[in-house]
C-alpha cells in the first residue's frame, strides 16, 4: 500500500511553510505521497471568515504544481460537510482510496487540543498519524496525555511524532500583512501572491 499523508487545513492562504513541509516529508521518506485536503467548514474556526473554497483550492493547485507525488483534493467541496469533522472525512477517504495507507498529519498545536475534537478517542484508536513539531511548543508527556486518553492512545500519539524542519510562517500573519500592504513575497509562492492580487483577496485583516 502507498504510504499517504492527509495534509488537511484551511490553507487561507497556502504558504511556503506548507510547501516546504510537504517537500520534506516526501524527500525524507516519511511519506510516499501527500494529499492536500483544503477544508470546507473547519469546526474549530466557525467564528472566523474563511476565504471561498474555490480560491483556496486554486491557490493550492498553483503552489503545488512542481511538487512530486502531491495531490490537491476537492473532496470536501464535493461532500460539503457542516462542519468538516476529521473523523468523518478520513473514514470516507479510506473508502475512496483503499489501496493507500492513510496517515493523518497533525501539528503539535493540534495535538495539545486533540482531546476537544469530535469523537477524539475513536479517531485516535482507528487511525494512524504523523505529528510534527511547531515553533515554541513542547511535546506533552505520556502522563499528561493519559489524563485525556487511554495509555494506549497516548503512546500511539507520541510514537507518531517526527522531527522535520520548522517553518515559522502562519496564514494569519500573511493575511494581516496583506491587509496592511506589507511585503510578503518571501512567505508564499509568487504564483499565489499574483493570484491574491488579481482576485483582490485579503484586503481586510482577519484573525
Amino acid at each position: 500500500m502507498i504510504k499517504t499523508i492527509i495534509f488537511g487545513g484551511t490553507f487561507d492562504p497556502v504558504h511556503n511553510g506548507h510547501i516546504g513541509m510537504a517537500s520534506d516529508l516526501i524527500n525524507s521518506g516519511i511519506a510516499e505521497e501527500i494529499i492536500f485536503l483544503p477544508t470546507w467548514s473547519p469546526p474549530h474556526k466557525t467564528n472566523l471568515k474563511i476565504t471561498l473554497f474555490q480560491h483556496r483550492f486554486k491557490m493550492l493547485k498553483l503552489a503545488t504544481k512542481d511538487l512530486k507525488n502531491c495531490i490537491v483534493s476537492d473532496f470536501e467541496l464535493q461532500e460539503k460537510q457542516e462542519p468538516s469533522y476529521s473523523i468523518n472525512t478520513i473514514y470516507k477517504l479510506k473508502k475512496k482510496y483503499p489501496a493507500k495507507k492513510l496517515y493523518f498529519l497533525m501539528g503539535l498545536d493540534s495535538l495539545h487540543e486533540l482531546h476537544t475534537w469530535y469523537k477524539a478517542d475513536i479517531f485516535i484508536k482507528e487511525n494512524d498519524f504523523i505529528i510534527f513539531n511547531r515553533p515554541g511548543l513542547s511535546f506533552p508527556s505520556v502522563t499528561l496525555l493519559t489524563r485525556q486518553f487511554s495509555e494506549e492512545s497516548a503512546k500511539k500519539l507520541l510514537s507518531s511524532v517526527v522531527k522535520i524542519t520548522e517553518y515559522p510562517i502562519s496564514s494569519t500573519e500573511i493575511r494581516q500583512k496583506l491587509a496592511l500592504k506589507k511585503k510578503i513575497s518571501t512567505l508564499l509562492p509568487i504564483s499565489v501572491l499574483n493570484y491574491i492580487k488579481t482576485n483582490k483577496l485579503y484586503l481586510e485583516s482577519t484573525t
